[in-house]
């Protein structure tokens, strides 16, 4: 698995155990750090999932505080 899909993959697996918390389904990629406890750069998350950005899988908002992403197919990132 690529480091694009590893991220794919961590950002669904956080909407879906944070489905409940509807503010939880645009994913700032500082709180996928958190949750996975991993010392990636945030800027490398960015990339990655940057590349998802423009293959249209998901959707992005950029703040001057954060990057948050969303998949575009639905909300809460639900498989086709």
């Amino acid at each position: 698995m690529d480091k694009e899909q590893l991220w794919l993959e961590r950002l669904r697996k956080y909407i879906e155990d944070n489905k409940e918390d509807e503010h939880r389904h645009k994913v700032c990629t500082w709180w996928l750090r958190l949750e996975y406890n991993d010392e990636t750069p945030t800027a490398q998350i960015n990339y990655w999932l940057n590349k998802s950005v423009a293959k249209g899988i998901l959707g992005k908002k950029t703040s001057c505080y954060y990057t948050k992403y969303w998949f575009l197919n639905t909300l809460k990132g639900e498989k086709r």
